[in-house]
């Protein structure tokens, strides 16, 4: 299994306003000024990152009114943002050696992603980072492609390395494939972020572009086992004064995320006028250094249960106690495959409970401007109650 991720393409500063609120299934859109749009020019209907955004082509423009491709798949209030973009797809590759590539998928660009990204899962046979894989932008009116890059060997999905954990299974590439060694650890990972972290929610209605994160004393949280703090693990959106969600996420204007001295610098203002800045960031008891060799152990424990679950007992009888280590007669005790699993779940209960505490407090988020904006609860710990999923 491979999960291929890119950044979306950058949208254009070609913007108009509408003027009137629009309706599920309407194919029109009055606009302020259209002078620098026009037809087959692509357009994004709402604000990149707005949960209700949506891309649709410029069949016409007659006087301030487009005609759009196909109808509204949501209401759209008055004053909303379109935006020109140059794509709206995205296609992707794949070759076992770098040569010879197959087409592997196609898909819209979703420019509401929380994380800003194009995301594929190759949960094929042959998803690994054996492979390599191209990724281009597509713009479908004009049938053009834009290559961006070729992924190979650049997805962390674990706090402990597929080379490593290998090597500390015993696990063949005979018996275990990558792929499901990959997907073994990538769900070890995610037992981890349920239950080692807990995700702290900060507001504020006053504008700047660093903010002071006043984590009580919390740590933010290594979320994807990189050995570095990752600002794509970090949540963050508007929410007008009305209480609608108008922009889910605007992680990409993140610039830096300081660990030290606990601060996040934004590339412009925020929050825009008349909302509310809401961050969800990812959260540990303990600095990340402190707890790397704690949460490595956890993801190989939780990794293993996912390979003793998943794949035919005969291929790994050589790891579970009371098997035969060889010979055609191997004796497949169920009961010390089961014995294994809750020894496993058992230690990474125990681990977790030296690196988690429970914790409830007020936080807040200061900006260089202001003492104090806005106090709300944390986040409870998400998970943690042990279980294997």
């Amino acid at each position: 299994m491979k999960r291929i991720k890119y950044v979306l393409p950058d949208i254009t500063t070609t913007t108009t306003t509408s003027n009137g609120a629009v309706e599920v299934d309407d194919t029109t859109i009055i606009v302020d000024d259209v002078s620098s749009f026009s037809q087959d020019d692509i357009i994004l209907i709402e604000e990149r990152g707005c949960e209700l955004n949506e891309i649709r082509s410029i069949s016409s423009i007659s006087g301030s009114t487009f005609t759009l491709s196909a109808g509204l798949t949501f209401p759209h209030k008055d004053e909303i943002t379109i935006t020109k973009i140059s794509y709206d797809e995205y296609k992707i590759e794949k070759s076992e050696v770098g040569v010879t590539y197959i087409e592997f998928a196609t898909g819209n660009l979703d420019y509401s992603n929380k994380y800003n990204n194009i995301e594929v899962l190759d949960d094929t046979t042959t998803g690994s980072d054996n492979y390599y894989y191209k990724v281009y932008y597509v713009n479908s009116v004009s049938v053009t492609e834009a290559f961006q890059a070729t992924l190979n060997k650049e997805e962390n999905f674990s706090f402990i390395s597929l080379t490593a954990f290998r090597a500390e299974s015993k696990f063949s590439t005979a018996d275990v494939t990558d792929a499901t060694m990959a997907a073994a650890l990538y769900s070890g990972m995610e037992w981890i972020q349920d239950a080692a972290f807990n995700t702290m929610t900060l507001t504020t209605t006053d504008q700047d572009n660093i903010f002071d994160l006043e984590l009580e004393g919390m740590n933010i949280a290594d979320w994807f086992g990189e050995g570095e703090v990752n600002k794509k693990a970090v949540v963050v959106y508007e929410v007008s004064n009305e209480g609608d969600y108008l922009n889910y996420s605007k992680n990409y204007l993140i610039s830096k995320i300081l660990q030290d001295t606990r601060r996040i610098v934004f590339k412009s203002d925020l929050p825009t006028s008349n909302r509310t800045l809401i961050m969800k960031i990812p959260v540990t008891f303990k600095p990340n250094d402190e707890i790397a060799v704690a949460l490595r152990s956890i993801n190989r424990l939780i990794a293993t249960n996912y390979i003793l679950m998943n794949v035919d007992t005969s291929k790994i009888k050589s790891g579970v106690t009371s098997w035969s280590a060889g010979g055609t007669n191997v004796n497949r005790d169920l009961n010390a495959l089961r014995d294994s699993i809750d020894k496993n779940i058992s230690e990474a209960n125990r681990i977790i409970s030296s690196v988690l505490k429970i914790y409830m407090k007020k936080t807040k988020l200061r900006s260089r401007r202001s003492s104090l904006n806005r106090n709300y609860s944390s986040g409870m710990n998400r998970g943690g109650s042990g279980g294997y999923m």
